[in-house]
């Protein structure tokens, strides 16, 4: 979505059956200062679960970055 509007996007992508390490995330973030950070809750066919959203989001919010878990902008922009 965010690149339907021309906005810079980074990636972070991880090795197939992999959860994002809140480190790696942390360095990440450090690095590239996004203004927005979204990262899904997890990835049904290969059953692969992010649980450390608290970290994550923490690390962002140092960062003065906006984070998300996934689709809850999607969802609340649909008024669902």
């Amino acid at each position: 979505m965010a690149e339907c509007v021309e906005a810079n996007v980074v990636r972070l992508v991880l090795k197939e059956g992999q959860s994002a390490d809140p480190e790696m995330v942390a360095k990440y973030i450090a690095q590239h200062q996004p203004q927005v950070l979204t990262i899904l809750q997890g990835e049904t066919s290969s059953t692969v679960c992010n649980n450390n959203f608290a970290t994550i989001e923490a690390a962002a919010k140092a960062h003065n970055c906006l984070s998300d878990r996934g689709c809850r902008l999607y969802l609340k922009y649909y008024g669902m």
